[in-house]
């Protein structure tokens, strides 16, 4: 693993979105507001930047900034 800084503006996660989007939704169709998708991939930028639980927004790295 690379420690080096990543430029934001050259990744490409759509086959990561794809592969979460192909994950069964166990949810019942009436109770989900937000895709499995959606979810799943907010938790995992969370997770990466250093959140500890999902009530912590993710913070906002140097190279992702708007």
């Amino acid at each position: 693993m690379s420690n080096e800084p990543v430029d934001c503006e050259q990744l490409d996660i759509s086959s990561l979105l794809a592969t979460l989007g192909e994950i069964p939704d166990p949810r019942k169709a009436k109770g989900a507001i937000y895709s499995l998708r959606y979810i799943l991939s907010t938790s995992l930028v969370s997770t990466m930047t250093g959140a500890k639980r999902l009530s912590e927004p993710f913070p906002v790295t140097a190279c992702c900034a708007v």
